[in-house]
């Protein structure tokens, strides 16, 4: 496979793949042709590599998932879970149940709160219908006795001037 690349453009030789102190620049190298045999012993290698590597995760993984598997096997059961379920469905709906019993718990404390300030609401305005009672009698009481001291003003006026002109006639 024959390249010409242009002046801009690096090229990167096989050599790269394993080490990035091996960049060329092109413009020196122009016409140039590369044989793609190198590179592709280069990415050979390279995919052996990665699919070597694939494989021991795998391995790893797999040994993990044995050893985590055998470590919940042997463990004292703490919490009875049952193998296979579905922990987080059953957590979740955990959650849901002690939201929904909070909620109702809260409910009923409103509830009852409501109905203890309706309860100081309404003995509230029993107290103030007695006292509006009170001062209404105490205002009618006022009323009266003033009116009865008003009379006996005029009483001890009228009593007032009688003794004056009397006093006046015998003088």
């Amino acid at each position: 496979m024959t390249s010409i690349p242009s002046n801009n453009m690096l090229l990167l030789p096989p050599s790269a793949f394993q080490s990035t102190s091996s960049l060329y620049l092109n413009s020196d190298k122009e016409n140039q042709s590369i044989t793609t045999t190198p590179i592709t012993n280069t990415v050979h290698e390279q995919l052996e590599q990665l699919q070597f590597e694939m494989g021991r995760l795998r391995t790893d993984n797999e040994a993990l998932k044995t050893s985590g598997r055998d470590l919940l096997e042997r463990a004292p059961r703490l919490i009875n879970i049952p193998h296979r379920s579905n922990i987080v469905q059953e957590t979740l709906e955990d959650i849901i149940q002690q939201q929904a019993t909070e909620i109702e718990r809260l409910r009923n404390e409103l509830e009852r709160e409501k109905s203890r300030c309706l309860v100081a609401i309404n003995d509230l305005e029993q107290n103030l219908r007695t006292k509006e009672l009170s001062w209404k009698a105490q205002s009618n009481e006022f009323e009266l006795r003033s009116a009865e001291l008003q009379k006996v003003r005029k009483e001890k006026l009228y009593y007032e001037q009688l003794l004056s002109s009397q006093k006046l006639s015998t003088s």
